[in-house]
């Protein structure tokens, strides 16, 4: 039985994978939220990164929606993170299949 087939259907797979994580990441928010004290009370803020600079968003929402954005941050992480593996086994058998 050749492996080669086998291989290529593996390949195609992952190159459908990683469609499907770009799609969820893009629909995601990116960065991470820091709390300052200030005067003893908490302020929350959103860090991303624009090109070479850090930007800093204040963040006037209530717990709920913290935490909400805390899960989406997450969540966003967790995709990206999966991403680079795909990516990762797609160059490993790309160079295989070749």
């Amino acid at each position: 039985m050749p492996i080669i087939p086998v291989l290529k259907e593996e390949l195609e797979r992952l190159k459908d994978m990683e469609k499907g994580y770009l799609e969820k990441i893009s629909g995601l928010p990116r960065g991470s939220i820091k709390k300052k004290i200030i005067k003893g009370r908490p302020y929350y803020y959103l860090m991303y990164r624009e090109g070479p600079r850090v930007r800093t968003k204040y963040l006037k929402l209530s717990e709920q929606e913290l935490e909400e954005l805390s899960y989406k941050l997450s969540l966003r992480q967790k995709y990206e993170k999966a991403l680079r593996e795909v990516r990762r086994d797609c160059r490993l058998l790309g160079k295989v299949v070749k």
